[in-house]
């Protein structure tokens, strides 16, 4: 770390486009700090992600690496690490670190913080959904499914009946399109539970043919402001 640094930035698990970000902050002269998770699940969507993304991102480029058992580690020592490391703010970097993120923001720099009741509509699958339904805006077909249910099965059949294939599957707690897949008829939906035994919470979608257009934003003070506005339209991938 740098003495003449304007602040320092915390980012929690820095997936998407980190290695441009971590070369503009150091353009910038800003210091960077990353909270990498070790979750068995996690672990594994951010080794597959930077193993196979053609930008993907190098540790080496932040100024301090720091790893936090996100079952087992203690918040109140990752949040005096940080504030000892003079951090100001802190970001997340993919829907893995929004729950953390909200958490140690909310601790180190509250005014910049999101509320940590609606941290479930920023990186869960199925509540995205919910708070769109909320809001009296228009939302795709689906259910959640948790498999730790016993009459989880039934549940699934009962959006079957009420809705025709094809449905997409995937998990609510991952990030990008990790476990996501096309069910166009019953038996690749046992498939796909079959290969996907460890994951137990799940949400079924409708599945809504067309291009997909999404906006990149952020809020500040109760202003929005939106960075970019993006189309395109995704292939079917073979079975």
């Amino acid at each position: 770390m740098q003495k003449n640094q304007k602040f320092n930035l915390c980012i929690v698990e820095p997936v998407a486009s980190a290695v441009y970000l971590a070369k503009r902050l150091k353009e910038e002269n800003i210091g960077s700090i990353i909270i990498k998770i070790t979750d068995s699940i996690r672990s594994k969507f951010t080794n597959e992600y930077i193993t196979t993304k053609k930008n993907s991102v190098s540790y080496q480029e932040f100024d301090v690496v720091i790893e936090f058992d996100i079952q087992h580690g203690c918040l109140n020592q990752l949040t005096n690490t940080l504030l000892e490391l003079n951090v100001g703010m802190v970001v997340s970097g993919s829907e893995y670190g929004v729950e953390l993120t909200d958490e140690l923001a909310n601790r180190i720099s509250p005014s910049l913080a999101n509320n940590r009741i609606t941290s479930k509509y920023r990186y869960n699958k199925y509540w995205m959904q919910e708070a769109l339904k909320i809001a009296n805006l228009p939302t795709i077909p689906q259910v959640f499914i948790d498999k730790k249910k016993k009459n989880y099965a039934a549940t699934i059949q009962k959006f079957i009946l009420t809705n025709s294939f094809p449905f997409v599957i995937k998990p609510v707690n991952t990030g990008g399109s990790t476990a996501v897949a096309m069910i166009q008829n019953e038996s690749q939906l046992k498939k796909y539970f079959l290969q996907n035994k460890s994951i137990e919470e799940l949400v079924v979608q409708k599945f809504i043919q067309g291009n997909e257009y999404f906006s990149d934003t952020f809020s500040y003070k109760g202003k929005h402001y939106i960075t970019g506005i993006f189309a395109y339209q995704k292939q079917q991938q073979a079975d």
